[in-house]
């Protein structure tokens, strides 16, 4: 089997972060998914297909969830002793939608549950710039949304801190210097060190996604600085996702995910397994 730790000697064995066609952005099925995961030597890829709550966005049904869950209790069965498959979730958080989001989850036993912001006010920021919004508000509502989110349902991980890096443009710092617009230094920085701290205290993790190098960035969610930081006030573990939509970007970024994770002090990747966490080392 093809070895899936990178030489620079960070493990990449789990991918928490996978979207299958049960997701509306993608058409590789969980069979595939699994067969493209093993020749990789990966260990273990968790589903976390989309859940969005955005007016007008996509809300599966619950025939589609029912046949997930069947779909991986088979692919459990043929792949016994190989390959780990997770059932989890992507909500992606809309204000206002807690009630719908925790009846979904209270309705299935999902393995992993990804906490994410992907639409503000109408601005779906994995593919918008501010447009008409100033660069400190794109970034500002953005956290908004985020703490709304925190206190709404209960989740492992929040999926892509610093998402709108993608398109966003720096900020200033107090003193007029430019600088990135969730980074240590900018204006917006004492709220990013306020949210890691109830990330921290909710008991959840961050997510350190890869597909931030396939992407404007070129480099993983969250920073090194953020990282650092949730480090800082106490969070000591993280998950690794490639977000992947196709096979051929399973478990992409992970190396790089994990170096992230341990340059800023943490060492442990967790990959959930039924409700039972497995801590991994990011070294090996």
């Amino acid at each position: 089997m093809k070895s899936s730790v990178a030489e620079d000697g960070f493990s990449v064995d789990y991918d928490s972060h996978v979207h299958s066609s049960y997701s509306p952005d993608s058409e590789m099925s969980p069979r595939r998914a699994c067969e493209a995961a093993i020749r990789r030597g990966l260990r273990g890829l968790c589903f976390t297909d989309h859940a969005e709550f955005a007016p007008g966005d996509f809300i599966p049904r619950s025939e589609d969830l029912e046949a997930m869950f069947a779909d991986v209790t088979e692919l459990r069965r043929l792949h016994r002793g190989e390959l780990r498959v997770g059932a989890g979730i992507e909500i992606g958080y809309y204000a206002g939608q807690a009630a719908d989001i925790r009846a979904l989850l209270a309705s299935y036993p999902f393995d992993f549950v990804l906490g994410s912001v992907h639409v503000v006010d109408g601005l779906q920021y994995c593919f918008d710039g501010p447009g008409s919004w100033d660069a400190e508000a794109y970034y500002d509502r953005y956290l908004d949304v985020m703490e709304e989110m925190l206190g709404s349902f209960e989740m492992d991980a929040v999926g892509h801190f610093d998402l709108p890096k993608r398109f966003g443009p720096l900020l200033r710092t107090p003193d007029g210097d430019r600088v990135g617009g969730l980074e240590p230094g900018s204006v917006l920085w004492p709220r990013v060190q306020e949210i890691l701290r109830a990330v921290v205290e909710g008991g959840w993790m961050l997510e350190v996604n890869g597909s931030g190098l396939r992407q404007p960035p070129g480099k993983p969610y969250p920073s090194v600085g953020i990282l650092r930081e949730y480090r800082a006030v106490g969070g000591s573990q993280v998950t690794l996702g490639s977000a992947s939509h196709a096979t051929e970007s399973l478990g992409q970024g992970l190396a790089e995910a994990a170096a992230s994770a341990f340059r800023a002090g943490i060492c442990t990747q967790v990959w959930t397994d039924g409700g039972k966490p497995l801590y991994i080392s990011l070294g090996v």
